[in-house]
């Protein structure tokens, strides 16, 4: 929503293409959703204890839900494939001993 804004208003003096966004967890998912849906306004993607996709961490947290999932999952966030699209450096940075995304997710 911030990078949408900032692309919508001129007025707010950011420099096109100098924004550097940083998600955390979900947070994550949204910056690579927005790399890829604004490219020349972001400049990086800092991404901390992110995930693949929540149809991803549905398997990994609820397996029981695996067959349910696509009734019940309206947003993707599917940062695999975003990240796919994305020509700006990208930093991950991940913790062994996060306690809901795994570390290699």
């Amino acid at each position: 929503l911030f990078v949408k804004a900032v692309y919508h208003d001129k007025s707010l003096g950011l420099d096109s293409g100098n924004v550097i966004l940083f998600g955390r967890s979900l947070g994550g998912a949204v910056a690579f959703a927005a790399a890829e849906r604004f490219p020349i306004l972001v400049r990086a993607v800092i991404a901390e204890n992110t995930f693949l996709s929540i149809s991803h961490m549905v398997d990994e947290i609820f397996p029981i839900l695996k067959r349910l999932k696509n009734l019940v999952l309206k947003l993707k966030w599917d940062s695999a494939s975003a990240a796919k699209n994305i020509v700006q450096p990208v930093l991950l940075i991940s913790g062994e001993n996060d306690e809901l995304v795994p570390s290699w997710h």
